[in-house]
């Protein structure tokens, strides 16, 4: 009982201490394509956030600020067969800098595990990712969707 309510706790001085950010639309539309699927990425919102020290201490990170990524992901089955597709092995990527891992949006914390569509199924997420640092304009129009 004890080390639910320390983890809460935990979780809501986090939140507290990345308080302040910067939201900003965008309409940035990436594709990667394989011999048996398609895949479509809209990325829609850019939210950079301020980190506390404590923050940092607590996470470990040695950035002041972080960006993400918001958007969707979309994943085309163009196959007569079954498919799996995996959304970890997915980042974005500018100027020789990788995202970190793509995580669900969502109000859960959610463990992503390959997947299998069926033959012309169509699944789509809504997905962020983060990047250290503040991204430049010009690192928008830069973006990639890679597989790595």
């Amino acid at each position: 009982m004890l080390s639910g309510i320390v983890n809460r706790t935990i979780v809501i001085i986090a939140i507290l201490i990345t308080s302040c950010s910067q939201s900003k639309d965008i309409d940035i539309n990436l594709a990667f394509n394989r011999n048996d699927i398609n895949i479509n990425c809209n990325l829609t919102k850019i939210v950079v956030r301020d980190l506390d020290k404590n923050y940092k201490k607590l996470f470990g990170v040695k950035a002041d600020k972080l960006t993400y990524i918001y958007g969707t992901i979309s994943i085309k089955n163009i196959s007569n067969s079954f498919v799996k597709y995996n959304l970890n092995q997915y980042y974005l990527y500018y100027n020789n800098i990788i995202s970190s891992g793509i995580y669900i949006d969502s109000v859960a914390s959610y463990i992503i595990l390959e997947s299998t569509l069926k033959p012309h199924e169509n699944v789509t997420k809504s997905v962020y990712w983060v990047f250290d640092g503040v991204l430049t304009q010009k690192a928008y129009k830069e973006i990639k969707l890679v597989l790595h």
